[in-house]
C-alpha cells in the first residue's frame, strides 16, 4: 500500500515537473523568437538608428522611433533598403578611403548618403519611399530648436540625400540595373560640382544663400535641387582621399 502511495506522488510530482518545464520551454522559445524577429528587422533594414560611434551598415544598429513605424508598414522595402546601403557604401569606398564616409560632413559622407538615397529610389519604383525613409533616419534632429552641431549634419544629410532622391527618380527607367548605373555616374560628376561650407552655418540657409534651393527641404519633397554639399574634404585621419582617371566606370559594378 505504502509503496502504491509513493508511486502515485512520484507520478503526480513528474507530471507537475513535465508541465513546469514545457512552459518554461515555450517561453524560451517565444523569447528567441521575438528576439529573432527584432535581429532580422534590424538587419534588414541597414543605416539606421541615431546612436554615436555606430558603424551605419552594422546589423547591430538600432532602428529610432520613425524608422521602427516606417519598417512596421513597409518591411519588404526595408529590406531592400539595407541592400542598398550596402552598394552605397561599397561604391563609395572604391572612390573614397572606408574611414572617410563613416565620418559626417565629408565629401565621402555626402556621396554616400545621395548615392543610398538614389539606390533607395530606383529599388521603389521612382517613388518618394526611398526619400521618406531617409527621412525617417534623421529623426528629427533636423528640427532642433539650437543651430547645435547634430542639426547642422542631419540638415546637411537631408540636403545631399534630396539630391540623390532626384538623381533616382530621373535615371528610374524600366531597367533598374541601368538606372542603378546612371544614378552613381551621375553622383561621380555631381562631386565636382558640389559646394564646401565651413564654420558654423546651418546648411538650409546657406544653401538658399547660394542660390541652390529652399531653406525648408524636409517640407518641401517636389523641389528639385542638384548640388551636394559637405563640410570637409576627407576625415582627420592623415588618410588621403583616393583618385581616380575614370571613377564612373567602377559603377557598373553596383
Amino acid at each position: 500500500m505504502k509503496s502504491n502511495v509513493t508511486r502515485s506522488l512520484l507520478r503526480i510530482c513528474c507530471i507537475g515537473l513535465c508541465s513546469v518545464g514545457i512552459a518554461i520551454a515555450v517561453m524560451a522559445d517565444s523569447r528567441r523568437a521575438i528576439a529573432s524577429g527584432e535581429a532580422a528587422l534590424i538587419t534588414a533594414v541597414g543605416p539606421t538608428g541615431v546612436a554615436a560611434n555606430v558603424n551605419e551598415d552594422s546589423p547591430d544598429y538600432e532602428l529610432n522611433e520613425e524608422e521602427k513605424k516606417f519598417c512596421a508598414a513597409y518591411y519588404s522595402a526595408c529590406k531592400q533598403f539595407r541592400s542598398d546601403a550596402v552598394a552605397a557604401t561599397r561604391m563609395m569606398e572604391m572612390t573614397h578611403t572606408g574611414q572617410d564616409g563613416q565620418v559626417d560632413n565629408t565629401k565621402a559622407n555626402a556621396f554616400k548618403h545621395s548615392l543610398w538615397t538614389a539606390l533607395m529610389t530606383t529599388s521603389a519604383g521612382g517613388t518618394t519611399l526611398g526619400q521618406t525613409f531617409s527621412l525617417a533616419h534623421e529623426d528629427h534632429q533636423y528640427d532642433l530648436s539650437r543651430n547645435t552641431r547634430r542639426r547642422r549634419m542631419s540638415r546637411m544629410d537631408i540636403i545631399n540625400n534630396r539630391v540623390g532622391y532626384w538623381v533616382g527618380k530621373n535615371a528610374f527607367g524600366t531597367d533598374e540595373k541601368a538606372a542603378r548605373i546612371s544614378a552613381c555616374r551621375t553622383l561621380v560628376s555631381r562631386m565636382r560640382t558640389g559646394k564646401k561650407i565651413g564654420g558654423k552655418l546651418d546648411p538650409f540657409d546657406e544653401y538658399k544663400r547660394l542660390g541652390f534651393g529652399s531653406s525648408s527641404f524636409e517640407k518641401s519633397p517636389t523641389e528639385v535641387i542638384s548640388t551636394l554639399i559637405w563640410r570637409r574634404s576627407r576625415a582627420k585621419t592623415g588618410m588621403k582621399v583616393k583618385q581616380y582617371s575614370k571613377p564612373a566606370r567602377r559603377c557598373e559594378g553596383i
